[in-house]
């Protein structure tokens, strides 16, 4: 279906889905009793900047991984705009506390991708979880785990809680079942054509390339 959509309503797309599936994760999560509606805002948003993070280095992987930072300039101000619009009832004049909103989630998506490299797996292991389980501890060598982490801290909970445990199989589940791996692939590939359109009207930024081998331009 997304197919027929062009670049510009791909990022619109795929940033909804992604803005409903972490909502979906962090109202569904068992042990939610006794959480503030601020922490489980935080939870909410720590699954989204974990599934949007990986969206965006697998749609920079497969258009051009040198372009991860133009991908994320373009994308990140979609996923933003819909944060905004989701959560909450602007009026008028209130223009400066939407930019400051705007770059206090840009710096929360930052933090959330300190440590992550080009071969940071998505899901934790069957055999991941139930080490966390026994031991509390958790491993911190993929997305979701490192998500867990951070809502750990947050929740002041380990990983031997009913919470960090459903956390860990629900983002991994949302991903998959969501089909993001295919948006990134949607993406990339409308990316691409509309670099081609560019590159053969004219506009095309100099250097830019459709080679997912080829570096950014600088």
């Amino acid at each position: 279906m997304t197919m027929d959509m062009d670049y510009d309503q791909q990022l619109s797309y795929t940033a909804s889905m992604l803005f409903e599936s972490s909502m979906a994760v962090a109202t569904h999560l068992p042990g939610l009793t006794g959480l503030t509606n601020e922490t489980l805002w935080t939870v909410q948003g720590e699954v989204l900047w974990t599934l949007t993070g990986y969206v965006i280095r697998d749609f920079a992987n497969q258009y051009n991984p040198g372009a991860r930072e133009a991908i994320e300039e373009e994308f990140l101000p979609i996923v933003i705009s819909v944060m905004l619009a989701r959560i909450f009832n602007w009026q008028e004049g209130t223009d400066e506390a939407q930019m400051s909103q705007h770059e206090s989630f840009l710096y929360w998506f930052d933090e959330a991708e300190i440590g992550a490299s080009p071969t940071t797996g998505f899901p934790m292991s069957d055999e991941a979880i139930a080490a966390m389980a026994e031991t509390g501890e958790i491993p911190g060598d993929t997305y979701v785990s490192r998500l867990c982490m951070r809502v750990a801290r947050a929740v002041q909970q380990d990983g031997k809680s009913e919470l960090i445990q459903g956390l860990a199989r629900a983002t991994a589940e949302a991903y998959a079942s969501s089909g993001f791996a295919e948006l990134a692939t949607n993406l990339a590939t409308a990316r691409r054509e509309l670099t081609i359109s560019m590159v053969d009207s004219g506009d095309a930024d100099e250097g830019e390339s459709t080679d997912p081998e080829a570096p950014a331009a600088p």
